[in-house]
């Protein structure tokens, strides 16, 4: 039998190999009638009509064992054959009818034995007849089997027909979404361009803004020092004023004592009375002199208070136009710093997209210089963006978005985490409003025996690119850890935290599972 090859059921489909009926050993469909000319587990009947059937490879080891005898019925020609012939026609008549009847007890004992050979012959062909009557209706529901089995592989080679097809509408597909990817890969070459250029724009304008700031800082000096001369000047022309009305006072006091001394002594100063008269004329002139400087120094004190104030009205301008600066410039280095951030997790999608698309919910994010991305979250409260990737072959577009400094009430205390929708490709096909649960496991590194604990978070949207609500500790949509939690625990490890992302239930009929591990 080493001519045919011998099939395994198990490696070849149905159709291919059929097993033989005797040995159960399968064949191909070609070599069958010959293996079963050959197969030595055929049953064959004893050739000394024993009534045994025996298996061809048996047959002969049967035949040395079998000690039935086949009969051979002795006619009454054979038996006069058979008759001894004496040599001297003498013999007694009473030896030959002895001699017949003993001859005729054996032929009865052969008759008996002839019917009873018979008999089970008879029972054997019934039996056989019986046997034939089943190998029939094998036979039939074999045949009904094979015309299954014909029908399975012809539905088959249709599937297998139908399946290519398919397949070479996916590949077209596939195709044409590399097509669509390059195209994409274009534009965001040309979008980082575009950053790129921003960034170097927004360097200059950080120089010249601090520029700017150093020349109002400066500015500001020259008028601190100027508003201080002013004040000293002011407290001088107080005092001065202080000084003058003092003066007149006295001047004053000494003309009214000169009056009274002058008319006590008219009578004898008469003749002095001209020369005093023109000194009192010179005396007021040079006291109207006085008032004169004095009238004219107060509107120098008037116009420099004005100035002073128009001084003080334009640095106050200038302190608030610095301030507005200072604002727009930590505005501007907070969204320089985003756009670094994004502009890596951009680099570091377009890379992943690049080696494989994402289609199958899992995903293993890993967020290398935890501490410095820490510090630029508390210092320009800066966002983290995990890679886009899908719920599932033709799903949801979806991502993590990462506060690691938290926001509004939880800024400086916890680490704050949501699930986004993505406007998709798919979306059109897509059932909105879309519902999917997600649970958050958070674990220490393998070196620890912690046990960690879980979360489960959710995400609802009417449609992608919605903004997430407001953060509520109650709400499923958000997930809390405190910074005490990250520090007492072995989270991060080598300046690394790891993300993995699973997707649980996502509402279109499979159950799934979003699991996000820190590792």
């Amino acid at each position: 039998m080493s001519q045919y090859t011998k099939m395994d059921p198990r490696m070849h489909p149905v159709g291919r190999s059929v097993a033989c009926y005797f040995c159960n050993e399968f064949f191909k469909d070609k070599y069958l009638k010959d293996h079963v000319v050959q197969c030595g587990a055929v049953l064959e009947p004893c050739p000394k009509q024993c009534g045994v059937y025996i298996q061809r490879s048996g047959k002969e080891k049967h035949i040395m064992e079998c000690k039935f005898k086949k009969p051979r019925p002795r006619s009454t020609h054979n038996f006069l054959e058979t008759m001894p012939v004496h040599q001297n026609q003498s013999t007694p008549v009473i030896g030959g009818v002895q001699y017949l009847e003993t001859e005729l007890v054996t032929l009865r004992s052969s008759l008996t034995e002839e019917k009873r050979f018979r008999q089970e012959l008879q029972i054997e062909v019934q039996r056989l007849q019986k046997l034939y009557q089943k190998s029939e209706e094998y036979n039939k529901h074999l045949n009904a089997d094979l015309e299954n089995i014909k029908r399975s592989c012809f539905e088959i080679t249709e599937k297998k027909k139908s399946t290519d097809i398919q397949n070479q509408l996916e590949m077209d597909k596939v195709h044409l979404q590399y097509q669509v990817l390059n195209g994409w890969k274009k534009e965001i070459d040309a979008s980082v361009e575009f950053v790129k250029n921003r960034l170097m724009q927004n360097e200059t304008k950080l120089l010249d803004l601090e520029f700017t700031v150093k020349n109002y800082e400066s500015r500001l000096g020259i008028i601190d020092r100027i508003e201080m001369d002013i004040n000293m000047l002011h407290q001088k022309v107080n005092d001065e004023e202080f000084n003058r009305q003092e003066e007149t006072i006295s001047w004053r006091g000494e003309l009214n004592e000169f009056k009274e001394f002058f008319a006590q002594e008219n009578a004898m100063i008469g003749a002095l009375w001209t020369e005093q008269r023109n000194e009192i004329e010179n005396l007021k002139k040079a006291v109207e002199l006085q008032i004169n400087a004095m009238n004219d120094f107060k509107t120098k004190h008037h116009t420099l208070t004005f100035d002073t104030k128009s001084v003080k009205q334009t640095a106050t301008e200038a302190a608030e136009n610095l301030e507005s600066q200072s604002k727009e410039l930590k505005h501007a280095k907070d969204m320089l710093e985003q756009l670094k951030l994004d502009f890596s997790g951009l680099e570091q999608s377009i890379s992943n997209t690049g080696s494989r698309s994402n289609h199958n919910g899992h995903l293993l994010w890993r967020l290398d210089d935890f501490k410095e991305k820490m510090e630029k979250a508390k210092s320009h409260n800066t966002v983290l963006h995990s890679p886009v990737f899908y719920s599932n072959e033709y799903g949801y577009k979806i991502r993590l978005e990462v506060f690691l400094n938290g926001i509004k009430k939880w800024r400086g205390r916890h680490v704050i985490i949501s699930l986004q929708v993505l406007k998709g490709e798919w979306d059109p096909v897509l059932i909105w409003p879309c519902h999917i649960e997600a649970k958050i496991i958070v674990k220490e590194h393998s070196s620890s025996q912690g046990k960690g604990f879980s979360k489960y978070i959710t995400a609802k949207r009417i449609a992608g690119d919605e903004e997430n609500e407001e953060p509520q500790e109650s709400s499923s949509q958000y997930i809390f850890i405190t910074h005490t939690t990250l520090e007492k625990h072995n989270f991060i490890k080598d300046n690394t935290l790891f993300l993995e992302i699973k997707v649980i239930n996502d509402k279109l009929g499979d159950k799934k599972t979003l699991e996000v591990t820190t590792l």
